[in-house]
């Protein structure tokens, strides 16, 4: 392994550790983007509009205006991005997809959740809220699971939101929800990445 792809894997492993960072079940709290990604913007590979990935069947929008960012060396492989939806980085939008390693990787189910498909994916969604330092936090996580005949995919796409921003923030989640969908047979289209014009 070279070290640029080594030093892409570690940044990626510490980025899911961290947004996979859950309050307990009932407990009023909700975690920041700073707890939940490494990301920033202008870090790593930028994604804008449409997009898909073969490897995982993925396709989707990132909703007009905003831009996705990897966090990671152009040559690392996908595994995500990071949208801000502020410059205080304060709201944000999460996309993470992944192989299943073992079992321990699954996606806790939630009885409260609500089901619904991502394409050929299930989907659950559930939301916490809670107080940061800056005042009322919102968190929403929609985690999918895909069995494919050589793995099981599993993935999160996690909203955090500043009180101030719920509105807006969330209206943003829910269009860029409403594209994603996964696909057994895998995708078509083709894959839109590019960095910011400096």
């Amino acid at each position: 392994m070279t070290k640029k792809c080594a030093i892409g894997f570690i940044a990626f492993i510490s980025m899911f550790d961290l947004a996979r960072a859950e309050p307990a079940p009932g407990r009023n709290e909700a975690i920041t983007c700073k707890q939940a990604t490494l990301t920033k913007p202008v870090l790593g590979v930028a994604y804008q509009g449409f997009l898909s990935n073969e490897d995982y069947g993925l396709t989707g929008k990132i909703p007009q205006g905003l831009t996705g960012w990897s966090g990671v060396a152009a040559g690392a492989p996908f595994h995500g991005f990071t949208i801000f939806l502020d410059d205080q980085m304060s709201s944000c939008i999460i996309f993470e997809i992944h192989i299943r390693v073992n079992d321990v990787d699954a996606p806790p189910v939630l009885k409260s959740a609500k089901r619904f498909r991502l394409g050929d994916a299930e989907a659950r969604q559930s939301a916490s809220r809670g107080r940061g330092t800056n005042g009322l936090l919102t968190n929403v996580s929609t985690t999918f699971s895909i069995a494919r005949p050589d793995a099981m995919e599993d993935g999160v796409i996690r909203l955090v939101a500043s009180g101030r921003d719920l509105g807006h923030a969330t209206a943003l989640y829910d269009d860029f929800v409403r594209t994603v969908k996964l696909s057994k047979t895998g995708t078509t289209w083709t894959a839109h990445h590019f960095r910011r014009p400096s």
